[in-house]
């Protein structure tokens, strides 16, 4: 399954992507190579941005913090969309404040739809959703920026501190 998929099918390399997210990614001779090969394409600008997608997503259900630096380095704005929001849904299986953080930092310069995965990221997290109130209070995100769903989690937020500095912070007075 690791040699299909790093390899130049995209049907067969999405299907073997997606098995090995069910069944995991067992420990052999070949897995460093094949970790190795598909670090390279999700780096590089010269694969097809369906190629890079799919190596992000194996090098997540591989060892997701060992790949940090590869999902961080894709999240630029003269990377596709579809490479951005992978790498972003990456970072999503790192613990930790690090990744809300870094996610909020380069929110002035995400697409729309990168912000959007950006946010359920951040927002998946207690830390994050502080960190996210925090930059609203700041003016880095704007009211605008978010989704309806992503505004209700922090109303509805399971911690009564978070909920009650969202309202102030979220609901508008009539």
């Amino acid at each position: 399954l690791l040699a299909l998929a790093t390899g130049d099918q995209p049907r067969l390399r999405r299907a073997a992507v997606a098995l090995l997210g069910v069944s995991g990614i067992v420990p052999g001779p070949d897995t460093p190579t094949a970790l190795q090969r598909a670090s390279a394409i999700a780096g590089t600008g010269t694969a097809t941005p369906e190629a890079r997608v799919d190596a992000i997503t194996l090098l997540a259900r591989a060892d997701a913090p060992t790949y940090r630096p590869v999902f961080t380095r894709v999240i630029a704005s003269h990377e596709p969309e579809a490479v951005q929001v992978a790498a972003v849904n990456a970072l999503q299986r790192i613990p930790g404040a690090a990744t809300p953080a870094f996610l909020l930092e380069k929110w002035p310069t995400l697409t729309s739809p990168v912000r959007t995965a950006a946010a359920t990221v951040v927002l998946s997290r207690r830390d994050g959703s502080v960190a996210m109130l925090q930059a609203i209070k700041a003016g880095t995100v704007k009211l605008w920026m978010l989704n309806f769903w992503h505004k209700r989690s922090l109303i509805m937020h399971r911690d009564e501190a978070i909920r009650a500095e969202a309202r102030t912070v979220l609901e508008e007075s009539p």
